[in-house]
């Protein structure tokens, strides 16, 4: 268990390097915004304690974050090469077997291929790039949500995981959702145990004065 705890810290460690690696990818000139977001990714203390553990949200999280990083080269114009569109379907594969969240980024791989190929003229990179990265993501993930559906009649396994941990009496909508607002952010921030140990209270507006002042910054930045 130490073993696997320690591997479970390296792939948090991989997750901050390549949030610096985004950080310089998208502000080139001011590197001190990557030192920044890693830092705020590193000292998160819900990541520590997430990154100490053995689960599948270390590994989800850093192949995710390797292939956000993906998705910003190709958008930037990167010397495209079937090695690149390989490592793009592998990222995206092994990511499907991790968690099937990251399912929801490759509309965005698929729109990063075609702004490529509409900034080339050439409808190589979204047709013959599309076709390795989407048929290694499905070569290397497809057989997993194959087998769910087969044995569970749902390709993601969702419904079998609800039937144990159990659902809701009620099926969320918005407004009880935004009633559960505090606790979203305090999971966000560290909610730890089986997220039933929470931190002092005052840690957690400190914590959300700080996000709120990055909000207004970012606003600031875009305008």
């Amino acid at each position: 268990m130490h073993i696997v705890r320690f591997l479970s810290i390296l792939m948090g460690l991989g997750t901050v390097y390549i949030t610096y690696l985004l950080g310089r990818a998208l502000f080139p000139h001011t590197p001190l915004i990557a030192l920044a977001a890693a830092a705020f990714t590193a000292f998160n203390p819900m990541f520590l304690f997430v990154s100490a553990a053995i689960n599948n949200d270390n590994l989800s999280t850093l192949l995710a974050s390797l292939l956000l990083l993906l998705i910003v080269r190709l958008i930037q114009g990167v010397k495209l090469s079937p090695r690149f569109h390989v490592l793009l379907g592998v990222v995206a594969g092994v990511g499907m077997l991790a968690k099937f969240q990251i399912g929801f980024m490759l509309p965005l791989v698929a729109l990063a291929l075609l702004i490529a190929s509409i900034r080339a003229h050439d409808w190589r990179p979204v047709v013959i790039g599309g076709a390795i990265s989407g048929g290694l993501t499905i070569l290397i993930a497809g057989w997993w949500y194959g087998r769910n559906y087969h044995l569970y009649g749902d390709a993601t396994g969702i419904n079998v995981f609800l039937d144990i941990v159990g659902r809701r009496a009620v099926p969320a909508d918005w407004h009880q959702l935004w009633t559960e607002r505090d606790t979203f952010m305090m999971s966000f921030w560290g909610l730890f145990g089986g997220v039933n140990v929470p931190m002092e209270s005052g840690i957690y507006s400190l914590f959300n004065l700080i996000a709120g002042v990055s909000v207004a910054g970012l606003i600031f930045g875009l305008l």
